[in-house]
């Protein structure tokens, strides 16, 4: 159908063991025409206690961020493809907004690559 669960985790597994980041949301992806696709996605993100501390300077683990993305893509037969892309999260825990210097991010991007 036109929805999909979309999820990421990391886990660092190497120097600081126990930290731990992950996402899960719905997509809502449309076949523009042939070889074009539209997907916006909506997510909720957590991470450990362990993960804010190393990575966002704060020691507390939880639910604390919220995001948005909306992409159009656009891939040739066995070619190449392009792909516009932007995001806008949201942190929904004050200290860690403070420690990372304020509550919002955007991000806007193109992506070229060649499918096989």
């Amino acid at each position: 159908g036109p929805f999909e669960v979309v999820s990421s985790h990391a886990f660092d597994v190497a120097e600081y063991r126990g930290a731990y980041y992950g996402d899960l949301g719905l997509a809502v992806v449309r076949q523009l025409g042939e070889g074009t696709e539209a997907r916006v996605s909506g997510t909720t993100g957590w991470a450990s206690r362990e993960f804010t501390e190393v990575y966002g300077g704060v020691a507390v683990g939880g639910l604390f961020l919220l995001g948005v993305t909306a992409a159009v893509e656009h891939c040739l037969e066995r070619g190449p493809c392009g792909r516009l892309h932007g995001e806008a999260t949201r942190i929904t825990r004050g200290d860690l907004a403070e420690a990372a210097g304020g509550r919002s991010r955007w991000n806007v991007g193109v992506a070229v690559g060649h499918e096989f």
